[in-house]
């Protein structure tokens, strides 16, 4: 939707300032206050001349009326705006930020806001049903406390204990509490991984996925100095680093950027320029955009939907340790496999940005009538460019339980989340 003229908006607020009645205004114009009454609630359009009349009345500049509040300021009301259930009723958000802009801008931060606690909730939530090792940490805590409790319970309750089993329930006790202390140290320690803190990384998946981060998922940098991992977190790098090097052969980076410069962020005409699997292709395009700073996501899975790879990008919640919406084209392309899937996706939520999705399932080697037969599915996010208007084909979620849509055949559980 075209943003509407603000320039009646401001012409009011301004009038208001100095305190000049809208009679009087309209008189020194040589209009009627009905017609600047209309112009004022932007129901009537104004330009040239009478755009330089106002300002000179009004002891402003032309550009201070023509310009005014900025365009995401009037975004990000809008999004606001369709969270709302009534939203129809609502005054247009131009309107608002003309008339109001402090409090507009107060909503926009707040939905701003809200978006991204939301976000936070879907990583926290994720983290919370499905990481084995905080489920672990979570059992020694309360096994921990259970036996301390038991143990200060027959110490308080049995008056008449020998020495010796007195002694030996004390010793019970400090165990307990010496385990406790150190399952709390450990937990405390693992949920602080947010500090970005190497020692908060426990797993071998987690070292090679924050290798990959720390690398910029770029691995042609031979200046880069290496980076300390455990022998299995350096397997993973080394089969990863495989299959970049293969992908770098097929098209190095200055061929890609030069194919991105000519074809745009076109992953099938790329494909058959240079003649690559459309999951290489993909792969490439990843890795060179992430060297370009610019906003690019790519997840890897097998048939199971077991993430084999992460490259984030913001505001496409990944979930670590999978149960992700069976929705997202990454799963579905599991259906026609070596055929390439484009999709405008939106998270479900307040606010949620729309990104393009490009995905396909490939055989990991050549089908085989004694098999099996192993697909992998690559999907390729990015950001729907700003400004562009396109029509979502799939709304998604991350998982069940932190999605709000109400009514969607692929969900497993109910969620936790008002709708």
């Amino acid at each position: 939707m075209p943003q509407r003229s603000l320039v009646g908006s401001r012409i009011r607020q301004r009038r208001i300032a100095l305190g000049v009645r809208q009679a009087a205004l309209a008189r020194q114009i040589g209009i009627s206050a009905s017609y600047l009454n209309l112009i004022e609630h932007n129901k009537r359009r104004i330009a040239g001349k009478l755009v330089v009349d106002f300002a000179s009345a009004l002891e402003t500049d032309v550009t201070s009326l023509s310009e005014g509040a900025e365009e995401t300021l009037v975004t990000g009301l809008r999004e606001a705006q369709s969270q709302y259930a009534d939203a129809a009723a609502l005054e247009p958000a131009e309107d608002l930020t003309g008339r109001f802009p402090g409090w507009s801008g107060l909503i926009a931060a707040q939905q701003a806001r809200i978006a991204d606690l939301e976000r936070s909730v879907e990583g926290l939530t994720d983290r919370i049903t499905h990481d084995p090792f905080l489920s672990q940490s979570l059992h020694d805590v309360l096994s921990s406390v259970t036996a301390i409790r038991s143990t200060s319970s027959i110490l308080r309750e049995s008056k008449d204990l020998e020495p010796d089993w007195q002694a030996r329930f004390h010793n019970n006790l400090y165990e307990d509490a010496v385990r406790l202390a150190d399952s709390s140290q450990n937990l405390v320690h693992y949920l602080d991984a947010s500090d970005g803190s190497e020692a908060s990384v426990v797993s071998p998946l987690e070292e090679f996925e924050d290798y990959l981060e720390h690398k910029g998922f770029h691995l042609e940098d031979p200046s880069d100095p290496p980076k300390s991992l455990s022998p299995e977190a350096q397997s993973l790098v080394d089969d990863y680093a495989a299959t970049y090097a293969v992908d770098a052969r097929a098209l190095p980076s200055a061929q890609m950027q030069a194919a991105l410069a000519q074809y745009g962020p076109d992953p099938a005409a790329i494909s058959a320029a240079f003649h690559l699997g459309f999951a290489q292709t993909l792969r490439r395009m990843a890795a060179v955009l992430a060297h370009q700073g610019q906003p690019v996501g790519l997840v890897v899975c097998d048939a199971s939907g077991t993430f084999t790879y992460r490259q984030p990008v913001e505001g496409f919640v990944v979930p670590r340790f999978g149960a992700a919406c069976a929705l997202w084209p990454l799963f579905t392309a599991f259906s026609t496999p070596r055929q390439p899937q484009r999709s405008i996706t939106q998270f479900a939520g307040r606010g949620s940005p729309a990104f393009v999705t490009y995905a396909v399932a490939e055989p990991v080697a050549p089908f085989a009538f004694s098999g099996p037969n192993v697909l992998h599915a690559t999907m390729l996010i990015l950001p729907l460019p700003e400004g562009e208007q396109a029509p979502i084909d799939q709304v998604v979620g991350s998982s069940c339980r932190i999605c709000p849509k109400d009514t969607c055949p692929a969900r497993r559980e109910p969620t936790i989340l008002e709708v």
